[in-house]
């Protein structure tokens, strides 16, 4: 029986393979997604495109196919036809976004692949149930078959590459992919057409049934809106993708950098501007986290108080550039003269703290303190200059004759003791010292309150000017009217002032004190110039 296709139908059957490959590889992006919420979603809409797509051109081409008999094709078998599509599409697509070896998915897939097309292609012509049967020429099944396999490896390996592609070249390795598709489905499908032979005198006994110019054409725009909403709906999806990941990428550079300066913050509220070494507060909760360290395991730990001798005339000599210079030099001698998991520690102007973990016992800690004085009495340059420095250590250990809450307050004390004795020494601390540390404290706990209750005053001392022999102004000098202890100096509390933190509510103080007393004396007719002295903190 002599056949024919209708080539407007074949054209319009090849555009459906392809529209459809193009969009099942774009939806394909979805299903490779791994973070991608709606996968399994995805994975579903791209099988049933797929299977559709596949069987439109199927179902396209048969109708394409003219016999000069009526031919009509069973509905149910019609139906098996497109459900095997979809099955297999969705089979393919699993297999060939899976994670395992990437040459064997791929091998698998294109064999699950062109089986299934053939399966389905072939069930679609049982669909036409012909009297005599169909007869077939086994040679061109087995080509049929061979080509859906072969192009369908060569359509999923262009699949990967189109995964791997940068963006600017996605849309070229896509199309081509799909092109490859489309000629695998056609091919197929003409190679198993062409493989069919119909007696002359045969009938279509599902002629009456699925049929038509009219089912045609709703099967044409039905397919084509088909793939055209869902390539929608995935360029939709792939750009609210980029969005929120965008947005995911900008949040987390915030938290990093948010991070960031909360360490930065953090670091500077526990660490020493100038020195870079920790400050007091960072030095009493490494102090408090080593005495819990010793409650539960043997040894000992000490703490040294490091006051350095003849600083200040460096500052007023050579300027405060030139004595941070030497803090700086002292931090890093300090440093290397103790060993890890020592703690050195800038608490005051010229004043350090060493805390040391795992002694032995005082005389370690003691040989500690004596290369600590050692690095201080080499020469500091300083302005092209060689000074020389020496330093105060007050030492207490723990446990021993200290007690667990003073220790910082007993190693102060005996660095005094040592002042006291001529400097440049270690003192370790002994009880009788705490009576001394003890006055301190309490000291400075009443200074907190000195300056509202009205216990600071001024005292004013003359500057004579020699050659005129009068008197060029005055100096303010800060004393403290105790209550208990009378008329205290500055060398009695401004060291502990500074080391407090309390200086800078002093100055405060002298220097609104200074001003009232100008301003009062002013209006008395006399103009007097007033100096004072600044700590400095």
């Amino acid at each position: 029986m002599r056949v024919s296709h209708d080539p407007y139908v074949v054209a319009a059957s090849f555009a459906i393979a392809l529209l459809a490959s193009y969009v099942t590889l774009d939806l394909a992006r979805q299903v490779r997604s791994p973070g991608h919420p709606g996968r399994l979603a995805w994975w579903a809409a791209s099988s049933v495109v797929m299977g559709t797509g596949i069987w439109s051109m199927h179902f396209l081409g048969m109708q394409a196919f003219v016999l000069p008999i009526p031919v009509g094709f069973d509905g149910a078998l019609t139906l098996l036809s497109w459900l095997a599509a979809v099955a297999v599409s969705g089979l393919a697509l699993h297999l060939a976004s899976g994670r395992r070896a990437p040459r064997r998915d791929l091998a698998l897939g294109a064999v699950v692949m062109g089986l299934g097309i053939s399966g389905m292609h072939y069930i679609g012509m049982g669909a036409m149930e012909m009297t005599p049967a169909i007869v077939w020429d086994w040679a061109l099944v087995a080509l049929s078959v061979l080509i859906a396999i072969l192009a369908s490896a060569t359509a999923l390996w262009l699949y990967a590459a189109f995964r791997q592609a940068r963006h600017a070249r996605r849309f070229a390795v896509q199309l081509g992919a799909a092109l490859v598709m489309a000629l695998a489905i056609c091919g197929m499908h003409y190679t198993g057409m062409a493989a069919a032979s119909f007696s002359v005198g045969s009938v279509c006994r599902s002629a009456g049934e699925l049929n038509g110019p009219a089912l045609t054409a709703l099967v044409l725009m039905a397919s084509v809106l088909l793939l055209i909403s869902m390539l929608f709906a995935s360029v939709l999806d792939a750009r609210l993708q980029s969005t929120a990941l965008r947005l995911t990428q900008s949040l987390q550079d915030s938290n990093l950098r948010l991070q960031a300066a909360n360490d930065e913050l953090q670091k500077r509220a526990l660490s020493d501007a100038l020195t870079g070494l920790p400050n007091r507060l960072h030095f009493e909760d490494r102090l408090r986290l080593a005495r819990q360290r010793l409650d539960h395991a043997q040894g000992r730990l000490a703490v040294l108080f490091v006051d350095l001798d003849g600083f200040k005339p460096i500052n007023d000599s050579f300027g405060h550039a030139a004595g941070d210079h030497i803090l700086r030099s002292a931090a890093e001698r300090l440093q290397q003269a103790v060993r890890a998991p020592a703690t050195v520690a800038r608490v005051g102007g010229d004043e350090f703290l060493i805390l040391l973990e795992g002694i032995a016992g005082e005389a370690e800690a003691v040989g500690v303190a004596q290369r600590v004085l050692a690095a201080l009495a080499q020469p500091f340059g300083v302005a092209e200059k060689t000074v020389q420095i020496a330093g105060s250590i007050g030492l207490v250990t723990y446990p021993g004759t200290g007690d667990a809450g003073k220790l910082v307050a007993n190693a102060d004390a005996a660095m005094y003791a040592a002042k006291r004795a001529g400097g440049a020494r270690c003192v370790v601390f002994e009880p009788h010292m705490e009576s001394d540390a003890a006055w301190q404290l309490a000291l400075q706990n009443e200074l907190r309150g000195a300056a509202a209750r009205g216990e600071l005053m001024l005292h004013y001392q003359p500057k004579i000017d020699g050659k005129q022999g009068r008197s060029s102004g005055v100096e303010a000098l800060l004393r403290w009217n105790h209550p208990v202890h009378g008329t205290l100096g500055p060398t009695m509390f401004i060291g502990l002032a500074e080391r407090f933190g309390l200086i800078g509510e002093l100055g405060n103080w002298v220097i609104h004190e200074a001003c009232r007393q100008m301003a009062e004396w002013a209006a008395q007719g006399l103009h007097m110039r007033v100096a004072v002295n600044l700590s400095v903190h």
